[in-house]
């Protein structure tokens, strides 16, 4: 966890409420299932609601197998093509339904509107091609080598050019990660999922690479939805959050809100799990699985 306190030392001001004629992405009912077998299937995700603006910083906080991984994959079209993955409700850009959409419409939302930066930055880098090469290659057309020098710069690597030069093996995980970010930005899309962007990485690189990721996002004026089991993350880098557990959105609202004031039991059980450096107290709390929630 990036910090044992959660501390959002002020209401924050909210940019967008992602509705309305400034609504970038519109998320209703969604729902997935999965196979877990032979002849079974898993509802990973139940009737999820949730939007964002245009510019908006929006984060989904859950425990590990909440659903919202799934849920970002979902929105950026990355679930396997199979029929047995069912993905229902509707998810629209701009205005525009993509659940059953072609793999070609998919496809051009990546290319065009979303970027994903995703965990482990290694297994989604090309390992045979150099950095520099991995960067132009997100323009169309090739980004020239000034423009590629600008989105490292830009992603807080200080020598651009011997990054550029580099094969993936050959950075550091922090750098990786930041490699991820430029090559995510250089795309020029309007909405950036970030899922679990800094949980390999140590407490002081994560802080770094968060940094640079927020100061991008604004930079640019791109929307970002950043999805981590970590509240201290999303404390710190988005607007508004939504909640998951088991599947479904339990609670959302503008962030210091839900994290001051938390209406459902489980996001209050969520905050009291994380350690606190002023508690005298060794316990560590934990609550039961609700069983209602199927």
């Amino acid at each position: 966890m990036m910090n044992s306190e959660i501390a959002p030392g002020k209401a924050p001001v909210v940019r967008g409420d992602g509705h309305g004629s400034q609504s970038l992405l519109e998320v209703r009912g969604l729902g997935v299932r999965l196979p877990s077998g032979p002849k079974a299937e898993v509802r990973a995700v139940h009737s999820v609601d949730l939007s964002v603006g245009r510019g908006e910083r929006v984060g989904i906080v859950g425990e590990s197998g909440s659903g919202k991984s799934v849920t970002g994959r979902a929105i950026a079209g990355l679930l396997p093509q199979s029929g047995r993955v069912v993905v229902e409700g509707s998810i629209r850009f701009c205005d525009e339904e993509y659940v059953g959409a072609s793999p070609k419409m998919w496809r051009n939302v990546r290319r065009e509107l979303v970027s994903m930066i995703f965990q482990d930055p290694l297994s989604s880098l090309n390992p045979t091609m150099r950095i520099g090469r991995q960067v132009a290659e997100c323009g169309r057309p090739l980004l020239s080598n000034e423009r590629v020098f600008e989105y490292l710069e830009m992603a807080g690597l200080s020598d651009p050019a011997g990054v550029a030069r580099k094969f993936p093996f050959e950075l550091s995980g922090g750098m990786r990660q930041r490699v991820s970010i430029a090559i995510a930005l250089a795309k020029g899309p309007e909405l950036v999922i970030a899922d679990e962007p800094t949980t390999a990485l140590d407490v002081t690189v994560q802080a770094k690479v968060l940094a640079t990721l927020k100061r991008s996002v604004d930079e640019l004026g791109t929307s970002l939805l950043m999805i981590s089991h970590d509240l201290a993350v999303i404390a710190k880098m988005c607007d508004r959050v939504y909640v998951m557990y088991n599947g479904r959105v339990v609670e959302s609202g503008d962030t210091y809100s839900v994290f001051t004031r938390p209406q459902e039991n489980y996001t209050q059980s969520l905050l009291k799990s994380v350690r606190s450096l002023s508690s005298a107290d060794d316990a560590l709390f934990s609550f039961e699985k609700d069983e209602t929630r199927k």
